[in-house]
């Protein structure tokens, strides 16, 4: 992974996709190299992921309205 992730980019994206996106870079995380640039770019990402799963309320479902 060469780039981060920035927050302009997270914006677009819904709870679940921030969710997957977490997951799929704690994968990509346990498989770079220590010290590396890449390692530094996916830790900067996955900040940025969690700033932006903070950042909204997760959905609740709400039990039906009575008629």
């Amino acid at each position: 992974m060469n780039t981060i992730i920035t927050q302009n980019e997270l914006n677009r994206l819904t709870f679940q996709e921030l969710g997957e996106l977490h997951q799929l870079l704690t994968l990509l995380l346990a498989e770079a190299d220590p010290a590396s640039q890449e390692r530094r770019n996916i830790l900067a990402s996955l900040a940025n992921v969690a700033r932006a799963r903070a950042g909204r309320s997760r959905p609740v479902a709400r039990p039906p309205q009575p008629r």
